[in-house]
């Protein structure tokens, strides 16, 4: 009896093996595409498809391929040598309300904490910022971070608002009858 080896044994692992090379390639680029648009995309577009959102200059760019040929798993692809480039200037674009002044909104600030003169001291800085201000009270419970509450429509500027409150939660007005645009409710985590 003599030995018998398969034929081209070698030849097939070296195909198999160059297979699941190409089919990983094929996988990463895939996942990473998906991981761009998924990252990506929604900042580009906005996060609500109310509003558009202004977007950067953006540079165009145009790409000759020729010259040096490369391998890559064993097919031969042109590198790019040449690029121009122009810049678009940046353009913005509202499809929403416009937002209002400061001096447009009414702002009720209360004071969830022991510490006294907590809401006095808010609606003054809120005051000198040109926002119509309501006397300010306590409120229960207490709370640890502050709450900006915005009444309906109001939630862009409840949003700017809230760069005054660094430690606050934007959240829509619970009932039906708010008593300001936007009321805030200071939490034991807030520093003037």
């Amino acid at each position: 009896m003599g030995k018998h080896a398969a034929t081209g044994y070698g030849r097939f692992t070296r195909e198999l093996t160059s297979f699941a090379i190409r089919l990983l390639v094929v996988a990463v680029l895939f996942f990473g595409a998906i991981f761009v648009l998924v990252t990506y995309v929604p900042d580009w577009l906005g996060d609500d498809g109310d509003e558009a959102v202004a977007q950067p200059a953006v540079e165009s760019t145009t790409t000759t391929t020729e010259g040096s040929p490369s391998s890559v798993l064993g097919s031969t692809v042109s590198q790019p040598s040449t690029t121009s480039t122009s810049t678009v200037p940046e353009t913005t674009t509202t499809t929403g309300p416009a937002e209002r002044p400061a001096t447009d909104i009414t702002v009720l600030v209360l004071n969830s904490t022991a510490r006294s003169g907590l809401a006095a001291t808010a609606t003054a800085i809120l005051a000198d910022l040109g926002y119509q201000t309501i006397e300010p009270t306590n409120s229960t419970p207490t709370l640890t971070d502050s709450q900006i509450q915005y009444a309906p429509g109001f939630g862009v500027e409840a949003y700017t608002l809230a760069g005054q409150f660094p430690d606050g939660e934007v959240v829509e007005y619970p009932n039906a009858d708010p008593p300001a645009d936007i009321v805030v409710i200071l939490g034991t985590s807030y520093v003037p």
